[in-house]
């Protein structure tokens, strides 16, 4: 606000210059304002409804201001008087989620300041979860129905790092495998020909087997557990 009330007075000190100097220059001429050119009046008729127009919104702002001045006096006035019964619980209700709040970290603030001549009471009391009757029993417990199940690694195939097969259903998978390796490797002279020599294959079965255990549900169990 206060920028746009800087270059609203700035616009009328220029408005303002112009006016002068359309005046300087008819008198400089051995006239008066009576005296302008058609022109010249059109220009001076626009700079004087401009400053109007300025004068205008300045008056506009400063009776704003005046009224949010009063309306401030006025709400400062009811904030002082005594809240009803209904307001007075209403306060109450902010005042513990303000304390609250700040207990929690949510406000942000490093600080609480406990006023006793408020209008509101305020009880300090050294109270915490620890025990039951110190506060434990007035916190809800929530339960996650959602079973983490954990996993066991012990096995020494598992720790060696297999390649893990998966098939759609149980059947039978061969897999290939070679069976010797060329072994006959020499010493063979420059552009002297190279002895042939292949290695042997075969084949390896992979069978399913089923590992199964039979997990015992009460009946009551499976009707009141939460997971």
């Amino acid at each position: 606000m206060s920028d746009y009330i800087t270059r609203l007075k700035e616009r009328r000190a220029n408005i303002w210059e112009q006016t002068k100097e359309l005046l300087d220059t008819a008198e400089a001429r051995g006239g008066d304002q009576a005296n302008l050119t058609a022109e010249e009046e059109q220009t001076y008729q626009r700079l004087n409804a401009d400053l109007d127009a300025i004068d205008a919104r300045a008056k506009e702002m400063a009776d704003a201001e005046q009224r949010t001045k009063d309306a401030d006096e006025a709400f400062r006035a009811l904030l002082e008087r005594e809240p009803a019964p209904e307001a007075r619980q209403n306060q109450e209700k902010g005042e513990v989620e303000k304390v609250r709040a700040w207990l929690t970290g949510q406000s942000g603030s490093r600080s609480y300041d406990v006023r006793p001549d408020k209008a509101l009471p305020l009880d300090a009391r050294a109270l915490s979860k620890l025990t039951a009757a110190a506060g434990a029993n007035t916190v809800p417990i929530s339960f996650y129905n959602r079973l983490v199940q954990h996993m066991i690694e012990v096995s020494g195939i598992l720790a060696a790092g297999p390649t893990v097969l998966r098939t759609a259903t149980g059947e039978q998978m061969q897999i290939p495998k070679t069976t010797a390796h060329s072994a006959n490797a020499g010493i063979v002279a420059e552009a002297a020909q190279l002895p042939a020599n292949e290695p042997t294959f075969g084949q390896v079965s992979l069978d399913a087997y089923k590992y199964g255990f039979t997990l015992q549900v009460s009946h009551e169990l499976a009707n009141d557990t939460a997971v």
